[in-house]
């Protein structure tokens, strides 16, 4: 499955690069608008700023021609109407704050009660601190609008304007977390509505492709086994073309350069029998290759006709006589004399047949016994069985022995030469026939394989 962390990530890509790009804009969108509200708020302060400056102004020339009454100078009748005004005045805003400071010396003395600071006597600043950075350069005589520390050490946007005819200076002021949160809110339900999607559209991707997905990768993972078994098989297969070539070779000269001396002698006999053997080995394997090419293809052309399963029967076991000969078996049949025919190509018959009885008696030990049998099933159907005492296999070992290529003793000189297609053509010939192939097998006690035709493959009575 290493396939599927890779290809799940493959399929979330639409959706991440379309989510991103959603982010993308929603970020830009609320930058603009950062930018936007930062800038409107300037020119409030800096409106807000300048008219409170030149109210200032006009109270205070006001009280130097006119507060004669006042106990006081006329600088302090205006600041003690300011103070007053102050105390009533609301402030827009949760941190918005109007301050008014002299300079006194080195100091920035305030003359305004503190809003956020809440401080019950006025506070003063050393003037070249770095706190308080918009009132310094109002008591400078300059104005405009920044981004700076006011006296708690805050960053605010704050306004600021001298008041020449007091030499006093006025800072209109807002935090910056107060102009951030709405975006910074926006933001962060961006994130969770994104997140939301995200969620939902993988699920819900998920959901209409797993089942391609997992199809995509077990197609993929069967075809990666496949050719693993096709490189095992060549690596096999050229072995056991190269031994009876060998064999066919090298009997073959001793016997055209007379080694021995003329032909004749006993040493021929036994070279002409081990050519034979191995010529004929090739020819099974070739024979395997080709069959199983020309089935994968569709190029097998069935030349059906009723069989009587009988005589077939007694035919097969006659021809592989020799093989189970050569290892003491006993080879028995079951087949009843009433037993319908089967309609079948007898060619393609005879080598299901014949392969079937070679495994048998090639993974049976000395001495082993193997039957075969045939029955009608109670839905009209042929069943053949093909039993042995052999060295049976595992469930896993059956699954591998169906495969193509495949041989179960993996090793190279293995006991038992063949080309691994035995058991996986006698499974595609069965689909030519529309039929089925089984396999029963006991560790150590043997294996049974069953083939079983479609009933309307039983000829009439």
């Amino acid at each position: 499955m290493m396939l599927q962390a890779p290809l799940s990530k493959l399929l979330h890509l639409p959706i991440l690069a379309v989510v991103a790009v959603g982010l993308c804009s929603i970020g830009v969108s609320i930058s603009i608008l950062y930018s936007t509200a930062v800038s409107e708020q300037r020119e409030r302060l800096r409106e807000i700023s300048e008219s409170r400056a030149r109210l200032i102004e006009t109270v205070a020339r006001f009280d130097k021609k006119f507060s004669g009454a006042f106990p006081g100078t006329p600088y302090e009748a205006t600041i003690s109407q300011l103070v007053e005004a102050h105390a009533l005045y609301k402030e827009y805003g949760e941190t918005s704050e109007f301050v008014l400071a002299a300079r006194d010396g080195d100091q920035i003395q305030f003359i305004l009660n503190h809003r956020q600071a809440n401080l019950e006597e006025l506070q003063s600043l050393p003037f070249d601190s770095e706190l308080a950075e918009p009132m310094r350069r109002a008591l400078l005589g300059q104005r405009g609008t920044m981004v700076g520390q006011d006296y708690r050490g805050e960053q605010v946007l704050a306004a600021y304007e001298p008041v020449a005819v007091l030499d006093l200076g006025i800072v209109v002021k807002i935090d910056l977390s107060e102009i951030r949160k709405p975006f910074i809110i926006a933001g962060m339900w961006a994130l969770i509505v994104s997140g939301c999607v995200i969620f939902i559209a993988i699920q819900t991707i998920l959901r209409f492709t797993r089942p391609m997905s997992n199809q995509l990768i077990q197609m993929t993972e069967a075809a990666n086994e496949a050719n693993r078994a096709k490189s095992r098989f060549l690596a096999a297969m050229s072995h056991d073309l190269r031994t009876p070539l060998n064999a066919i070779l090298g009997f073959s000269d001793m016997m055209r350069m007379e080694t021995f001396g003329k032909l004749g002698d006993k040493h021929y006999k036994d070279y002409a029998n081990d050519i034979h053997q191995s010529g004929t080995l090739l020819v099974e394997l070739i024979n395997d290759v080709l069959d199983i090419s020309k089935v994968e293809a569709g190029k097998v052309q069935l030349t059906e006709k009723p069989i009587k399963l009988l005589n077939l029967v007694n035919s097969c076991v006659h021809q592989i006589g020799p093989l189970a000969k050569a290892s003491n078996h006993t080879i028995s049949h079951h087949i009843p004399p009433d037993l319908p025919a089967l309609l079948a190509d007898e060619r393609i018959l005879v080598q299901l047949l014949n392969n079937l009885l070679s495994n048998a008696i090639k993974f049976t030990p000395n001495g082993g016994k193997i039957t075969v049998s045939a029955e009608l099933s109670t839905d009209n159907a042929i069943v053949f069985e093909i039993s042995d005492t052999g060295i049976g296999m595992s469930d896993i070992e059956v699954e591998r022995a169906l495969k193509e290529f495949e041989q179960l003793d993996g090793s190279q000189e293995r006991q038992h030469k063949g080309s691994g297609l035995g058991l996986h053509l006698c499974t595609k010939f069965m689909k030519l026939f529309d039929g089925s192939l089984g396999i029963v097998s006991v560790k150590d006690e043997g294996t049974t394989v069953s083939l079983r035709f479609p009933p309307e493959r039983t000829a009439p009575a």
